[in-house]
């Protein structure tokens, strides 16, 4: 199965896990193509500004592959971290985390979350 970049379906998501502004979310791999293997994999945008507020993992983990822009992680583990491209945020299973666009270009980063 091929898809060009201009078939994937993108959600904008007002005030994303509490967070401010919008988060638009662009689905790479359908939900259902994934299986047991996990829930989300997707390409996430945050405008300047905009953020995606303090959640946990309670089952499943995060992998945030950072792709354009700027921003910061915060979680338990490390703190605030700063994030650049190509740097990548892990969030195991019982972690919390938020990120923040405190940038002036979107930030755009890879965003997968795995059942492990």
């Amino acid at each position: 199965m091929y898809q060009s970049h201009d078939q994937y379906p993108v959600q904008v998501i007002p005030n994303m896990k509490g967070g401010e502004g919008r988060f638009d979310v662009e689905t790479l791999v359908p939900p259902p193509m994934l299986g047991k293997a996990g829930t989300l994999f997707a390409r996430g945008t945050l405008p300047p500004g905009c953020s995606v507020g303090l959640h946990t993992h309670t089952a499943n983990m995060e992998v945030c592959y950072v792709l354009s822009g700027s921003g910061l992680v915060e979680d338990a583990q490390a703190g605030c971290t700063r994030l650049t491209p190509g740097g990548a945020h892990i969030c195991l299973p019982g972690d919390a985390h938020k990120i923040v666009n405190d940038g002036t270009v979107p930030l755009v980063y890879l965003a997968v979350v795995l059942n492990p």
